[in-house]
């Protein structure tokens, strides 16, 4: 396994990936492919942290992008593509009144403070591999780079129903920092 920064040869894997991995309660999971492509060349244009790991054969294992810039990077391509939003929306109208909160939660605590934060923003591990590691590795290596860069903390937002990632965040040492109202976000201080 190679950890390598995410290059635009990958981004179309990353996002067969992400619409394999993510299940259909998240919003990102309603995108098109290339939609998504879009997306996460968003993503790494305004966070500090993209990187992906791939096997030997040069087959994508996993992504994961982090930094300090997440709201940026989210109202950047809600700007640009807010009509293609808004449709997704109206087609997928479940998602309309989380969108909804999380205004809330943002408006809250707003853009500049939430600017401040480093964030792991996204990972994702391809399920068929049963490659338990890799998702721990993505983590260290992001961790790697805090430290080289002199942060001490970061933070991950989780749903609160999803269980199975908030029981692995926990065993890597991350601890509640605060619920929001569509959220729960872990905090994890490094060194």
């Amino acid at each position: 396994m190679e950890i390598i920064p995410i290059n635009d040869k990958y981004i179309h894997q990353i996002a067969e990936l992400h619409k394999k991995a993510f299940p259909k309660y998240h919003f990102t999971s309603r995108f098109s492919i290339k939609f998504l492509e879009q997306y996460f060349r968003c993503l790494i244009k305004y966070l500090e942290f993209p990187y992906m790991i791939i096997g030997g054969n040069q087959q994508l294992i996993g992504y994961f992008i982090g930094g300090s810039n997440s709201a940026r990077a989210i109202s950047a391509f809600y700007k640009e593509h807010w009509l293609k939003i808004i449709l997704l929306l109206l087609k997928n109208p479940s998602f309309i009144w989380e969108k909804f909160l999380i205004m809330l939660d943002s408006a809250s605590i707003g853009i500049k403070d939430n600017s401040k934060r480093y964030s792991g923003y996204v990972i994702c591990v391809d399920p068929d591999l049963q490659i338990p590691a890799a998702g721990y590795v993505l983590i260290k290596n992001f961790e790697d780079k805090l430290i080289e860069n002199n942060i001490k903390e970061y933070y991950v937002s989780i749903r609160p129903d999803n269980y199975k990632v908030i029981e692995w965040y926990e065993k890597m040492n991350f601890v509640k920092f605060e619920k929001k109202k569509s959220t729960i976000v872990y905090k994890k201080t490094l060194i």
